[in-house]
């Protein structure tokens, strides 16, 4: 500004340009000279200096072209008057603020401008050397995005006009079209009131970290707390779609990873936009929304979760816990981990005579193992379980070491045979073999260092825990020979009551399919929709059939949840049987 008078140099070029795969129209005004005061320097908010501005706006001109009406196009003298007043509303520190300030006002002075590139230059900046000339360029474009909306607290249907009105006041939104509102079930665990949802297009100069901002924002304003997962709000709003990016951090997920599981959000989002792609799916909303609608699964009204007594805690007073093996086996540490010295122990051989004694009534409660971190699933005890009339009511987790033990003389170049249970035998593979031990399996650890003790023979070796090599007066010939330094045991506690402790938040459960194409991917999806966190899954021969099994799958939840209830009715009705085998 000199004067008091605009000066200013204009050259105007219209041009095509090929963006991409497309084509995009573009028109480019050059060099607009304006006398301005942006700078870091005192003298240069003073004195001023002269500055020139370019535009590259991105637009399709084709209608304009053809119909030779100004009103199908930019109005560039009226985008060069924008560009001028912006320019010196406001004298910035930086020419990058100025650019920034100029490019939002073009974008917003016309809605087909699709996207535009402003570029500033500063000849005579403060530099100390020679130099041909100092500018910036950014350039920023318009994208659609699709909000999903919804409250279930409070006046519903005002926090979502609330959450419109506030999108449609940011100078860089323009709320394209909103959806009918709709009334749906939560989702998730926490009882709760019914949510209202809606979906909401907008059109936005906001890069998606900071739309989620702006959102966040919103949502605070309405009293939004981020306490509870799945809880109750006053506003939730989430970014469904953008354009067709496809973003997975740790603060956001685009495309919105559970939204074509939604009919909250498929339906609203089918009235406004039936058409748009799912870019990762390839599947547009109207094609998604019919998927899901196609997938429901049948419910049945009553499953034996409804039937299980809370209890705080055990009743250990008086009671005898049984186990397999002799004393020194695993089993009687984890027993002795998770009841202390409180109760009476038993022991018996097998693994499945635990179970009888449990079912009988000859124990109060069982001890059994039934994974390893480093071998898996102990073989069978989940049958055991199901068939034996016991339910889990705990599980305790013990670390394994395993120690080769012998008799007192005997040295590691000796032995030349290990006796262990074939689960100890599995965990320490590589130390056989690398000893070249011949190997034999027993019933349990500790039977077998029992074994070696009677038996008297310096060649025998029993794979035992170092407390069973106390107990029988064994010489412990190496230490942690297991493979898997981290190396643990999760044992069940076995009760025959349908009983379940308030901390209990693991649910297990077994079931045959179907006998039809694509079963068990339905039983999973069961356990998907229901937003369950499947944490193992095991198979075994059904014995009715060739080729059918038994699935036996754990998950985290309580069966107070509403979506653990949920999913217990649908997997009733969509399987041939299904048994809880416990919730601990």
């Amino acid at each position: 500004m000199a004067g008091g008078k605009k000066e200013s140099f204009v050259g105007l070029i219209v041009c095509l340009s090929i963006i991409g795969k497309g084509f995009m129209d573009k028109i480019v005004i050059e060099d607009i000279k304006i006398y301005g005061y942006h700078g870091v320097l005192p003298e240069e908010k003073k004195n001023g200096q002269y500055f020139y501005v370019s535009a590259y706006l991105m637009l399709d001109l084709k209608r304009a072209g053809v119909s030779d009406k100004l009103n199908n196009t930019v109005n560039y003298a009226e985008v060069t008057d924008i560009i001028q007043d912006t320019f010196v509303e406001t004298a910035y520190d930086t020419i990058e603020a100025a650019a920034e300030s100029v490019l939002e006002a073009v974008l917003n002075s016309s809605d087909i401008i699709s996207a535009a590139t402003i570029k500033v230059r500063k000849p005579d900046a403060p530099i100390d050397a020679e130099f041909g000339d100092v500018s910036v360029e950014i350039t920023r474009s318009r994208h659609r995005a699709f909000l999903g909306i919804g409250s279930n607290l409070g006046d519903k249907q005002a926090y979502l006009d609330m959450a419109v009105m506030e999108l449609g006041r940011d100078s860089s939104i323009v709320v394209k079209k909103k959806s009918s509102y709709i009334v749906t079930e939560p989702v998730g665990p926490v009882e709760q009131p019914d949510f209202l949802n809606g979906v909401v297009e907008i059109e936005t100069t906001l890069e998606p970290y900071e739309l989620l901002t702006l959102i966040h924002d919103i949502e605070q304003e309405a009293g939004r707390e981020r306490i509870i997962h799945w809880g109750p709000r006053t506003l939730d709003i989430d970014i469904l779609l953008f354009d067709d990016m496809v973003i997975n951090s740790r603060d956001l997920t685009i495309p919105h990873p559970e939204m074509h599981k939604r009919q909250f959000v498929l339906e609203p989002m089918a009235e406004i936009a039936p058409y748009i792609y799912h870019p990762t799916l390839s599947r547009n909303i109207t094609q998604l929304l019919n998927d899901l609608k196609q997938s429901g699964y049948a419910s049945v009204e009553h499953v034996e979760s409804e039937d299980y007594r809370e209890i705080e805690s055990l009743d250990l007073k008086n009671k005898t816990v049984c186990y397999a093996g002799v004393p020194g086996a695993y089993a009687e540490e984890a027993a002795i981990k998770y009841f202390g010295e409180t109760v009476n122990y038993q022991n018996v051989r097998k693994f499945d005579d635990v179970v009888r004694a449990v079912a009988r009534g000859e124990a109060d409660y069982g001890v059994i193992p039934i994974e390893n971190s480093s071998a898996g699933f102990v073989s069978g005890n989940y049958d055991m379980i199901r068939t034996g009339g016991v339910k889990i009511i705990a599980q305790i987790t013990l670390d394994i070491n395993h120690c080769l033990v012998a008799v007192d003389g005997a040295e590691l170049d000796d032995i030349k045979i290990v006796y262990s249970h074939p689960q100890g035998l599995m965990q320490c593979r590589e130390y056989i073999d690398q000893n070249n031990f011949k190997t034999e399996s027993v019933s349990n650890t500790a039977k077998a260092a029992k074994r070696i003790k009677e038996d008297g023979l310096i060649y025998q070796a029993a794979i035992s825990s170092e407390r069973a090599a106390e107990i029988y007066g064994l010489k412990i010939l190496d230490k942690n020979i297991n493979f898997s330094a981290d190396n643990s045991t999760k044992f069940v506690i076995l009760t025959k009551e349908d009983i379940y402790l308030s901390e209990s938040v693991n649910v297990s459960i077994c079931f045959t399919t179907q006998h039809k194409v694509g079963a068990l991917y339905d039983v999973m999806g069961i356990i998907d929709t229901n937003e369950l966190n499947m944490t193992s899954i095991e198979s075994r021969p059904s014995l009715k059939r060739k080729w059918e099994y038994w699935f036996y799958v754990t998950f985290e939840g309580k069966l107070t949840d509403r979506n653990v209830k949920k999913a217990l009715k649908e997997l009733k009705a969509n399987t041939d049987e299904m048994m809880i085998l416990g919730t601990y």
